[in-house]
């Protein structure tokens, strides 16, 4: 027996984020784990944060920070740039730390898949403007994270310097099997078990990875009476 695990995304429950009425500028969108997305001037996968002015004014950015570390909120400042209201801004988490080497802006640390926090300040002041905090929650391969109205969500396609698309929640956590792949001497029944409340699995027995519209719906312990494949979702 193979059992095979694939993780496939849901639309659960969405975290709420309500950004305050006087708030002029949001992170509205991040990408932590950049592996085939958009590239810097180096030709470098860099992670990025993008920068939304929701408002109707411009904005200068000289002297507002983004920072990984709440204790430090000056930890990169911003040269001074206009972003114009309605505008976005793409500024690429690499630790290259440049404000004025060409046209793209760098901060002087990278972004953890892993989560953590990240804050964005106006100047000289220790309240963020908007923050992602205690912390952001861990991310996938070019999948971002950010705002779609009041809330936090994952975005499958992201979209540097433009509107975000349609999102999701969170991930499904993965299949777990009672048994290991290997040999046995004797049959038994294989059960299968997701974390996440309220998920649908389905498995097939032909070595075909199963979708949400194909393979068996799991609903009890599955008979292995002798060699099986069992790919499961």
């Amino acid at each position: 027996m193979k059992p095979f695990r694939h993780r496939i995304l849901a639309a659960i429950a969405s975290l709420a984020l309500v950004w305050p009425a006087s708030s002029q500028l949001v992170i509205n969108e991040f990408l932590a784990s950049n592996n085939r997305g958009l590239l810097d001037s180096d030709g470098d996968t860099s992670d990025w944060i993008e920068i939304h002015n929701p408002g109707g004014s411009v904005v200068n950015l000289l002297g507002w920070t983004l920072t990984d570390d709440p204790d430090l909120p000056a930890k990169w400042s911003f040269p001074a740039t206009n972003l114009n209201g309605g505008g976005y801004l793409v500024v690429f988490a690499s630790g290259k730390d440049r404000t004025n080497a060409g046209p793209q802006l760098h901060t002087s640390f990278s972004l953890g898949a892993g989560g953590e926090y990240l804050g964005l300040f106006r100047p000289e002041t220790a309240t963020a403007e908007s923050e992602y905090a205690p912390e952001y929650p861990p991310q996938e391969e070019d999948i971002s994270f950010g705002l779609s109205g009041p809330n936090r969500l994952y975005f499958r396609t992201p979209t540097p310097g433009a509107v975000n698309g349609v999102g999701f929640a969170d991930f499904v956590a993965d299949t777990k099997f009672s048994h290991n792949r290997g040999f046995y001497e004797q049959p038994f029944d294989l059960v299968i078990t997701c974390a996440t409340a309220g998920a649908s699995i389905r498995y097939t027995t032909n070595g075909t990875p199963p979708t949400a519209t194909t393979g068996i719906a799991y609903t009890g312990p599955v008979p292995i009476p002798g060699t099986r494949v069992i790919c499961a979702a």
